[in-house]
């Protein structure tokens, strides 16, 4: 079983666990379906003008990390099971209530935003502040000395020489060329050494 696979199986017992939980929680406290599908209609909301937006950002750039997959997997492994349990007990138990009814619908939106999730890595600059995704800190580039992309991560340098490190990437020449394509558009390349050490790994 490759590392990837356990993954995958990870990201499914972690959702139907979660899914579990939901069903008691509901019971519970007894709360509305109707509740429920308007978070879930807010938050496919927030995710398609997320996914819109960061695209056409000229201030931004997106790249790949190594959670990726484990994200479309979970998204893709929870429309499944939703699709699964809303046919089962629609059509095995004769459930005709709202969760069944509204389940199928729900299960294919999850699937297709699995399908579709756009890449989590990002870079932005916003005027004199550099954003990247795993650090905390904005990063002042008229501070900035040398920024150095390798697979697995991206470092700036300072002109102190202190480092700042985005780990956990999943970066590939071409995705390399288009964070450097950015910077150069975005930074000034005669003050900021930039350094590729990118290469296609199988």
């Amino acid at each position: 079983m490759t590392a990837q696979l356990k993954d995958d199986f990870k990201t499914i017992f972690g959702v139907l666990f979660t899914l579990l939980i939901y069903a008691g929680v509901s019971d519970f406290l007894n709360i509305s379906p109707y509740i429920y599908f308007t978070y879930f209609g807010i938050g496919i909301v927030f995710y398609l003008y997320y996914y819109f937006t960061i695209r056409k950002r000229k201030d931004s750039v997106i790249f790949p990390t190594q959670n990726d997959n484990s994200s479309k997997m979970g998204l893709i492994a929870f429309g499944i099971i939703v699709i699964f349990l809303s046919v089962t007990s629609y059509y095995g138990y004769n459930n005709k209530d709202i969760y069944s009814i509204i389940g199928f619908p729900v299960g294919i939106i999850m699937i297709l935003l699995g399908f579709y999730e756009p890449e989590k890595g990002f870079i932005t600059i916003n005027k004199n502040l550099l954003k990247i995704i795993g650090v905390t800190n904005e990063f002042d580039i008229r501070q900035l000395k040398e920024i150095t992309l390798k697979n697995d991560k991206i470092i700036l340098t300072n002109i102190y020489d202190e480092n700042a490190i985005s780990h956990h990437l999943k970066l590939n020449v071409k995705s390399s060329e288009k964070i450097i394509a950015f910077l150069e558009k975005q930074l000034n390349p005669n003050d900021i050494n930039l350094i590729n050490q990118v290469s296609n790994i199988d």
